[in-house]
């Protein structure tokens, strides 16, 4: 089983709030929706969201802001399968795509504006009889 971890934060000017709300509610869809070779090369998607909580108001624990706003896990049966889906027509004009509207590609950048509101942890919701599996 190979792991993808992906650490990824929001684009600048976009609140952690909107970040988490897209990836959990619009991107997780796309994923679901894709068709059935791709599934088949993904066995488990997972996300990790930052929620803002969790570190207290600013300046108030002496914990600096984290500058990831999500980790996403995918497991997949080979590295050869990784090669398909990163090349798979799905993830090319669906999947990518939609990153770009979201995901912060230049991580050198501030995404933070400080009007961060809490997003929530919580894993991605799953449809009944759904190929995708939650790892511990």
């Amino acid at each position: 089983m190979i792991k993808i971890i992906i650490a990824a934060s929001r684009l600048p000017g976009m609140i952690r709030w909107d970040y988490s709300q897209h990836l959990l509610n619009v991107h997780e869809e796309k994923m679901l929706a894709a068709p059935a070779d791709f599934l088949a090369n993904l066995a488990s998607y997972v996300q990790n969201h930052v929620v803002d909580a969790a570190y207290g108001a600013r300046g108030e624990t002496g914990i600096p802001p984290t500058e990831v706003d999500s980790v996403s896990e995918t497991y997949h049966p080979s590295l050869e399968a990784v090669s398909f889906l990163t090349a798979h027509p799905y993830y090319l004009s669906v999947i990518q795509p939609d990153e770009h509207l979201f995901a912060n590609p230049d991580p050198e950048s501030d995404g933070d504006d400080g009007r961060a509101r809490a997003g929530r942890n919580a894993p991605a919701r799953r449809s009944k009889g759904d190929a995708l599996h939650r790892h511990p």
